[in-house]
C-alpha cells in the first residue's frame, strides 16, 4: 500500500513542478513587459516635442503632440466629441483604430458625467472614455489631432484587455499611444 501512495506522490509532484516554472515565467514576462513599458513612456521626458500634461485627479501625466492644429471649437471636462484614432502599444502594435477613409468616428464624451450611453438623439450613445483621453481632449480643438502617451495608470493598468474571443489586445501595465483626431464637437 505504501509503494501505491509513493508512486502516486511522485507523479503528482512531476505533474505540478513544470506548472510552477510555467508561473515563474509568466511573472517574469508581465515585469520585463512593465519595465519597458516604464521606459519607453519616461523616455518622452526628455523628447521636446512633447508637452507634458498633468491628470486632475494626480495619477499621473500623459505626454501630448501635436501633429495638426485645430481651427475649431475647444473641447471642454463636459464636451461631447466625434474621433477618428489610432491605438498602438509601445513595441508598434496597433490593438485597435477607427480611420478617416474607412470608418464613421467614434462618438465618446470627455468625462463620464457627459456620457450618455444611450440617447434618442443618438443611438449610437456617447461612452466615457479612459482617464488619458480625457486629458488629452480637453487640450484640443476641433480639427486638431495629436499624438497621445498614456501610461498604464491612466490607461487600463493592471488589467489586461481581451477581445471578444478571450485574446489579449492590450496586456496589463501597457503604456498606450494614440493618434486621436477631433472631426467634430457636439453641444452638451
Amino acid at each position: 500500500m505504501k509503494q501505491y501512495f509513493f508512486i502516486v506522490w511522485m507523479m503528482a509532484c512531476c505533474v505540478s513542478l513544470p506548472s510552477c516554472g510555467d508561473d515563474d515565467n509568466e511573472a517574469t514576462i508581465d515585469e520585463a513587459w512593465k519595465s519597458a513599458n516604464e521606459q519607453a513612456f519616461n523616455d518622452k521626458i526628455y523628447d521636446p516635442a512633447y508637452t507634458r500634461y498633468k491628470a486632475l485627479s494626480n495619477n499621473g501625466v500623459i505626454f501630448y503632440k501635436q501633429i495638426h492644429p485645430g481651427n475649431g471649437k475647444r473641447i471642454y471636462y463636459n464636451s461631447r466629441v466625434k474621433v477618428f484614432y489610432q491605438g498602438a502599444l509601445v513595441d508598434g502594435t496597433v490593438f485597435d483604430k477607427r480611420d478617416i477613409r474607412y470608418d464613421l468616428p467614434l462618438h465618446v464624451a470627455v468625462s463620464s458625467s457627459a456620457a450618455n450611453y444611450n440617447s434618442s438623439s443618438n443611438p449610437n450613445g456617447y461612452a466615457a472614455v479612459i482617464e488619458g483621453w480625457s486629458v488629452a481632449l480637453q487640450y484640443m480643438t476641433e480639427g486638431e489631432k495629436a499624438e497621445i502617451w498614456i501610461p498604464q495608470e491612466l490607461g487600463y493598468g493592471t488589467t489586461a484587455q481581451t477581445d471578444a474571443k478571450g485574446n489579449v489586445t492590450i496586456p496589463a501595465y501597457s503604456t498606450l499611444v494614440f493618434e486621436l483626431e477631433v472631426t467634430r464637437i457636439d453641444e452638451p
